[in-house]
């Protein structure tokens, strides 16, 4: 009787008991469930913010990037792109090239290169000859006898350049029409040649298009410049027709820069004489007595055939270089001056491109190129300044 009195509750704390584990264990396995998933969503956080760091800091070293670029193209677009349209400030759009080139053009490379000749005077093997085999000569003598030379790749004011000191200039066709030309040329008391890439082309020229098929990669000194297959016979139809509309504005010849694309394993010095002969005796042929000038690689005049149809070069930077990490000096600088001598005993013209506007250095490059009959023009590396010869 006593026993069953108690059992009720007995009963009942048992069963207190059992449910209030149960209601424990179950809250410290939410509470560790819970825990989990916090630190789960932390995990997650952090990773997500790691990831948003992480292209914060690609975004600032890509935008790094684009500044340096943007940098390094700053040169060129100085250099190269402001002569466009004939205007005066330096601002010009950038083009978006097709780097694609046409695979079909390959073919030629390997063939050309490996049946180019040793001999420099040989007959062209690279497909580059004119119809035309001219034989006239450069003109010599007093002819090249200058009393002053200048060249900017900016457009001045055009009274700037008809009342400047120069009786030789070297001008971009891109930026003057026939018009002007004449007045600057000053009824023949100035001889006016055109600037022309030879080696390269520019993407802002009228005939890129033209010259896409033939490209090779861009010029990473030289953004917006490319190398390409200058011994390709399509390269050669291509400067015809821009030695074409140089001549109808009146210019007196030309000036030809990268002619020592060879120079840096793009193509052969056999290659690039083979093209400037076919180049210059079509010039000869439309206008015998043209000035025709070749900027830097002396050793182009190994060939006395191209050589007969020059009338003289220009050595940039021979005592004053625009890039400070690189001087001629030694046997290279012996040797240039060897042929330059060799030239101008030859009546032809040799003009120094020195890059400085210091007027002590100025007085003595002038002092040691007059020893030679050479002709120093001093400018800045940007060479978008017409500055007087004197």
């Amino acid at each position: 009787m006593t026993k069953s009195r108690f059992l009720p509750g007995i009963v009942l704390i048992a069963f207190i008991v059992l449910f209030g584990n149960a209601g424990f264990l179950y809250s410290a396995d939410a509470k560790t469930k819970m825990g989990e998933r916090k630190n789960s969503h932390e995990k997650r956080a952090n990773r997500d913010d790691s990831s948003r760091s992480q292209n914060v800091d690609k975004e600032s070293k890509d935008s790094d990037e684009d500044s340096r670029k943007a940098a390094k193209k700053r040169r060129c677009k100085d250099k190269n792109k402001n002569r466009k349209n004939g205007k005066n400030s330096a601002g010009q759009n950038d083009k978006n090239t097709d780097k694609d080139t046409d695979k079909d053009a390959d073919m030629d490379t390997d063939k050309d290169n490996n049946g180019s000749s040793s001999d420099t005077d040989s007959g062209n093997t690279t497909g580059t000859s004119t119809s035309d085999d001219v034989t006239v000569s450069a003109p010599t003598g007093n002819t090249m006898n200058f009393k002053g030379w200048g060249w900017t790749n900016r457009k001045p004011e055009l009274s700037v350049l008809v009342d400047c000191d120069q009786d030789l200039l070297g001008l971009d066709q891109d930026d003057y029409d026939a018009d002007e030309i004449t007045q600057i040329k000053k009824n023949g008391a100035r001889k006016v040649v055109s600037y022309l890439s030879i080696g390269e082309v520019e993407d802002w020229r009228s005939f890129f298009d033209q010259a896409k098929p033939l490209i090779l990669s861009e010029n990473s000194d030289w953004p917006g410049c490319f190398k390409l297959k200058y011994w390709d016979p399509r390269w050669l139809e291509i400067l015809k027709k821009s030695i074409d509309q140089i001549h109808e504005k009146g210019f007196d010849g030309l000036y030809f820069d990268v002619v020592d694309a060879w120079e840096a394993d793009v193509g052969t010095q056999q290659q690039m004489t083979d093209l400037l002969i076919s180049v210059c005796q079509y010039i000869r042929s439309k206008n015998p007595s043209a000035i025709i000038i070749f900027q830097n690689s002396h050793r182009l005049f190994e060939s006395q055939k191209l050589k007969n149809l020059v009338s003289g070069i220009v050595q940039e930077g021979l005592y004053a270089s625009w890039d400070s990490d690189y001087t001629i000096q030694g046997e290279e600088k012996t040797a240039k001056i060897n042929c330059f001598l060799g030239l101008r005993k030859e009546g032809k013209f040799v003009g120094l491109l020195e890059y400085t506007r210091d007027s002590e250095q100025m007085a003595q490059i002038r002092q040691e190129a007059s020893k030679h009959g050479f002709l120093p023009y001093f400018s800045d590396k940007e060479l978008d300044t017409l500055y007087p010869s004197k």
